[in-house]
C-alpha cells in the first residue's frame, strides 16, 4: 500500500534544536504496522539521545 506516493513503512523523523538547523530523516522500515511503529519509536529515541549527548 502507498500513502501520498510513499511506500508502506516510510517514516519521517524530525529533530530541532536551539541554535542549529532542523534535521529531517526518512526511513523505510519493513514489516507490519506494529513493527514499523516500534522501529520508528526506537529510531526517534536514538536520535534524541544522540542529540542530548552532543
Amino acid at each position: 500500500d502507498t500513502l501520498e506516493g510513499q511506500p508502506a513503512g516510510t517514516v519521517w523523523i524530525g529533530l530541532a534544536r536551539r541554535g542549529q538547523l532542523p534535521e529531517a530523516h526518512v526511513y523505510h522500515f519493513p514489516g507490519g504496522r506494529n513493527d514499523v511503529r516500534q522501529r520508528a519509536v526506537m529510531t526517534g529515541m536514538m536520535l534524541a539521545l544522540r542529540a542530548l549527548q552532543a
